[in-house]
């Protein structure tokens, strides 16, 4: 039976608004969301991360995902994106590596599944960082 206090569902209570709507039911590869201040453009993308990893294929019951979230630099993605994530995704339901910038995120689903979700978070402010990326599957 799935705990339901380490369960995503418990803590997030996400409602779509118009245009995010637009945005999770757009199936294109490459895909644009814009608007203004506090319109929701941050969190429509934290909830496509996490829809996205709780559609994956179950491997022995496991759905497994990667992903990248980049800003400009590092204080951007501690004072405007990191914080956005854990307002959404708290720190309990994985692991947080703050020297590796990433957070592993493990939760169960009511299918009888489990999300296991590695976010990785990185800066490119410099023409040298893509060089960070080069490695990444």
């Amino acid at each position: 039976m799935p705990d339901q206090q380490n369960s995503l569902s418990h803590v997030v209570n996400y409602h779509v608004g118009p245009t995010a709507g637009h945005f999770h039911q757009d199936k294109r590869f490459v895909r644009l969301i814009v608007g203004p201040f506090g319109s929701g453009k941050t969190v429509a993308c934290i909830m496509e991360i996490i829809l996205k990893a709780q559609n994956q294929p179950a491997i022995n019951g496991v759905r497994q995902s990667r992903w990248l979230i980049v800003r400009n630099s590092y204080r951007e993605l501690e004072d405007t994106t990191l914080k956005s994530w854990f307002q959404w995704i708290p720190r309990s339901l994985g692991d947080w590596k703050p020297s590796a910038m990433t957070h592993m995120v493990k939760y169960p689903l009511g299918d009888g599944t489990r999300v296991e979700l590695e976010v990785l978070f990185r800066s490119m402010d410099q023409p040298d960082d893509i060089k960070k990326l080069l490695s990444l599957e």
